[in-house]
C-alpha cells in the first residue's frame, strides 16, 4: 500500500473488500472531516488549564475514535466493536477524574506505574545485536531509573493492586456511581 495509505486501496471497487464500505466511503469521509473540526474544537477548549489527566483522557479517547472509524470504514467488526467500547471506558475515567481530585491525582500517577513497566522489561530488543543492543538496554535503563522512584511511590501509596488497576472499584461500578450503568 505505500505512502498512499489505505484509502485508494479502500475506494478502488475492484480491490475493496466490501463494495458496501466502497460505496458509503464518501459520506464516513465527509463525517471524518466533521469530526476532525469538533476535535480540533474540543481540544482548544481543554486549553492549557486542562489537568494532565483530563488532557491524556480526551486524548486517548480521539486516537481510539479514529480507530473506530477507520476500523468501520475497512470492515474489522470486532477491533471496531473493542474501539467502541474503550469509548464508554474513557467516558466513565473522565467522569471519574473530573469529579474528586484525588482521583484524578490518582490517575495522573499511574502514568509513573505504566511508563515504568513499559522499560523495565526486554520487550522490542530480541532482534537487536551488538553496539545496537547496548544503546538500546543503556537508554532503556536509564528510563526505568527516571521513572522507578514515583512508580514505588505510588505503589506504596496505593497499594499493590495499584499496578493492575488504577482504581480498586469496577468499570460497572464506576459508570454506577456517574449514573451510566443503563449503558454498560
Amino acid at each position: 500500500m505505500g505512502d498512499e495509505g489505505y484509502l485508494p486501496w479502500l475506494l478502488d471497487p475492484g480491490r475493496a473488500v466490501l463494495p458496501v464500505v466502497t460505496k458509503e466511503v464518501p459520506q464516513y469521509l465527509a463525517a471524518a472531516e466533521a469530526l476532525q473540526a469538533e476535535v480540533a474544537q474540543l481540544t482548544s477548549t481543554l486549553g492549557d488549564s486542562a489537568s494532565a489527566a483530563r488532557q491524556l483522557v480526551v486524548t486517548q479517547a480521539i486516537n481510539d475514535f479514529l480507530d473506530l472509524v477507520a476500523d468501520a470504514m475497512s470492515g474489522r467488526g470486532r477491533p471496531a466493536m473493542r474501539a467502541a467500547r474503550s469509548q464508554f471506558e474513557h467516558l466513565v475515567t473522565f467522569l471519574d477524574v473530573t469529579s474528586d481530585p484525588a482521583i484524578e491525582a490518582r490517575y495522573e500517577r499511574q502514568r509513573s506505574v505504566v511508563l515504568h513497566e513499559a522499560v523495565a522489561d526486554d520487550y522490542g530488543l530480541g532482534g537487536l545485536t551488538g553496539r545496537e543492543l547496548q544503546q538500546a538496554r543503556h537508554y532503556r535503563n536509564k528510563a526505568e531509573r527516571r521513572y522507578r522512584g514515583d512508580a514505588r511511590a505510588a505503589i506504596d501509596d496505593y497499594g499493590p493492586s495499584y499496578k493492575r488497576q488504577w482504581l480498586p472499584q469496577s468499570l460497572y461500578d464506576r459508570a454506577k456511581a456517574h449514573g451510566l450503568e443503563h449503558r454498560y
